[in-house]
């Protein structure tokens, strides 16, 4: 499994296989948005409010392309969320997974629900 970040990069250490689009920097937003949904096979956005700007986008791109994507709300913290996220994982399990959420998503939270659906998609 590899992940594609958008927004979370900082969220994991070295061990983890990180993939960020080529020159992200210099690529629009929907350019950038949308190269990330289309280099995956499946999107898991993470929220803790209405889903908004980028968010929205890469919920409106995932489903234009006919891509797997989940929205999770993580307002009552990671374990609620996780089986969620695991049972999608199982169900798709995508080589690539792009990860996006809102900047005011809580990264402890988003981290935990991430570590864990990782070592039970390594099993």
């Amino acid at each position: 499994l590899v992940l594609i970040f958008r927004i979370m990069v900082l969220l994991f250490d070295r061990e983890y296989p990180v993939v960020m689009a080529p020159n992200s920097y210099g690529l629009a937003l929907r350019e950038r948005t949308r190269w990330n949904v289309e280099h995956s096979d499946a999107t898991i956005i993470f929220k803790n409010g209405d889903i908004t700007g980028g968010s929205r986008l890469t919920s409106e791109i995932a489903f234009g392309l006919f891509k797997p994507w989940m929205l999770v709300d993580i307002t009552a913290g990671a374990y609620p969320a996780m089986d969620a996220v695991v049972r999608f994982l199982d169900k798709i399990r995508p080589r690539v997974l792009n990860v996006a959420g809102s900047r005011k998503c809580d990264r402890v939270v988003v981290r935990e629900i991430l570590r864990w659906a990782w070592e039970l998609m390594e099993d």
